[in-house]
């Protein structure tokens, strides 16, 4: 058992796979010579994040109101990193791209999303809650052809099958 969640040998073997799956779909852009592997090392970096996140929901009993909260809390420092240091600075930003980013990041995805996240960790569980989010990549390697027609690598097909199935 962990955090009070049964851990059966289906639910081993499932996460396995899907371990297996990103592995698969990472090694060969990490390989590569140019800058892309960054973006697939940050997204990795985002996965491990979203994984302790949902794992301290479940552990400490965070209800959605309080995990909501602690998120935005620790987005803080950020914060103040990208308005002190990061280029271009928010005063050379219009305010209206200013607020809309504000809105999106910060009312949209910090409150809304975070907490219904919370809400379905207190629900179904944190197994249940990541089940679907190995999927990510997937949808990530689907949207970059659609939207730039880049074609990822020939291995990524078969490795989003195997995390799927790992799911």
């Amino acid at each position: 058992r962990l955090l009070g969640e049964t851990l059966d040998a289906r639910r081993v073997g499932g996460i396995c796979l899907t371990v297996v799956g990103l592995a698969w779909l990472l090694v060969p852009e990490l390989t590569r010579t140019d800058v892309h592997w960054w973006g697939d090392l940050a997204f990795f970096g985002a996965g491990i994040c979203w994984a302790c996140f949902t794992i301290m929901l479940r552990g400490f009993k965070v209800g959605p109101l309080e995990g909501t909260a602690l998120a935005a809390f620790f987005s803080l420092p950020y914060l103040v990193v990208y308005v002190t240091m990061l280029e271009p600075t928010l005063l050379e930003i219009a305010w209206q791209d200013t607020l809309i980013h504000g809105f999106y990041q910060g009312v949209l995805f910090n409150m809304v999303a975070m907490g219904m996240y919370a809400w379905s960790v207190a629900r179904v569980g944190a197994a249940g809650a990541v089940a679907a989010m190995p999927l990510m990549p997937a949808f990530a390697v689907a949207m970059e052809w659609a939207i730039f027609d880049r074609v990822a690598h020939d291995m990524a097909l078969p490795a989003i099958g195997v995390m799927a199935i790992g799911i």
